[in-house]
Order: structure tokens, then sequence, then C-alpha cells
């Protein structure tokens, strides 16, 4: 695969994806319970986080998917 097809199969959906996966990673380092921030809260924030990740990441790999991209010049090359 080509730089330029690289570049393209990985897009903007799936780079935010990546970004939210490292945002929930982190603030569950980051950001710990206590008396002003209840565990619920930063359990519902992470899951929220990985959440949209997930659904980033899934979008980007359709919308590649539809238009083809990462499949090489052979059409055929999926195939075998």
């Amino acid at each position: 695969m080509t730089p330029a097809g690289r570049r393209a199969w990985f897009n903007g959906r799936i780079r935010l994806g990546m970004l939210f996966l490292v945002l929930a990673s982190l603030w569950r380092w980051l950001v710990h319970p206590g008396p002003q921030l209840s565990s619920n809260v930063v359990d519902a924030a992470a899951g929220i986080l990985y959440g949209i990740s997930i659904g980033c990441m899934l979008t980007g790999l359709r919308l590649n998917a539809l238009r083809g991209v990462g499949r090489g010049t052979d059409p055929d090359a999926s195939a075998r």
C-alpha cells in the first residue's frame, strides 16, 4: 500500500476515534473519585468516551469499506 493509500485509510473519523480512545484511557488515570466527584460520574464519563471512540472507529471503517480504500490496485485481491 502506498503512503497516500495509508493516509486515505486512516481517515478523520478513525483519527477522532483514536483521540477519544486515548482520552478515555487517560481519564481513568488522571481523574479519581473524591468528595466532589463520585465514582459513578467518573465511570459514566469514561464509558461515554469509550463509546464515542468505538462509534467513530466503526463508522470510519465502514466509510472506508464503502469507498474501497485499502484494497490496492487489484479489485480481486481481497477475494483471494
